[in-house]
């Protein structure tokens, strides 16, 4: 081949490869173009994603928040219940406070005859309690294990003043040589329910009960007997005997 030939044949070599290596350029920068558009895509699907997932964290949050309300709902109903216990108490606590004395454990009609029934069973307590196979002129009857009038007060404290009980039957008893003795005489008359009688009120922690009766031992005549109430408890304080008026 000449030499002429041979620059032709370089000339177009030189131009197909000029072509070639435009379109290599040109495809190369169309993929450039595609991929960057992918990832652009890529990118935007990604920020949308994280998007939705921030919404609905905000979402969540946003119920969250939503909860609250109900949070403070509960504290109010438990400042409410705690209201209404405190009313309670207010309610409970002047009564227990300032409760007045014959409130507790009361005086009524009941618990007089049932004190005025233990009352009636002094004579034959004592009764029982005397020697009566032993007298002593001047003395009478001793009792078996009682030296002083004190000792029979006290044998009934439970529910009678050991003072009414010694002034009720102390010119019955005599104290001498170490021994209680008992002089054989009448004892003071027993309350009889079957008898009128009524209650009357003194204050809050003294009543009285007036029984008038008749009989022939003692004539016409009104007992008036006295209830206190001592360390919560009621007693027999008082027993008097009138004989000033009949009805």
């Amino acid at each position: 081949m000449s030499l002429y030939g041979n620059v032709v044949l370089s000339y177009t070599l030189i131009m197909l490869w000029g072509d070639f290596m435009k379109k290599a350029i040109i495809i190369f920068m169309f993929l450039l173009f595609i991929v960057s558009c992918s990832n652009e895509q890529a990118d935007s699907t990604t920020k949308s994603k994280n998007d939705n997932e921030s919404e609905t964290l905000v979402s969540d949050e946003g119920e969250v928040e939503s909860d609250e309300p109900n949070i403070s709902d509960d504290e109010d109903v438990t400042d409410s219940n705690q209201n209404g216990s405190e009313e309670f108490i207010e309610e409970e606590s002047p009564s227990d406070e300032e409760k007045p004395a014959q409130l507790e454990n009361p005086f009524n009609e009941e618990l007089a005859l049932s004190l005025l029934e233990k009352y009636n069973g002094i004579n034959d307590s004592l009764h029982e309690l005397v020697d009566h196979e032993t007298y002593h002129d001047g003395y009478g009857s001793p009792f078996h294990n009682i030296t002083t009038k004190q000792e029979v007060g006290d044998l009934f404290e439970d529910f009678i003043d050991p003072r009414v009980v010694i002034s009720l039957w102390d010119e019955r008893l005599i104290e001498a040589e170490n021994q209680l003795y008992v002089i054989p005489t009448d004892s003071p008359p027993d309350f009889d329910k079957k008898d009128p009688y009524q209650i009357k009120k003194e204050d809050s922690i003294t009543y009285k009960l007036i029984n008038s009766q008749t009989n022939k031992l003692h004539g016409t005549f009104k007992q008036i007997f006295t209830f206190s109430k001592k360390d919560s408890k009621w007693i027999i304080s008082g027993v008097e005997h009138d004989h000033s008026e009949t009805e």
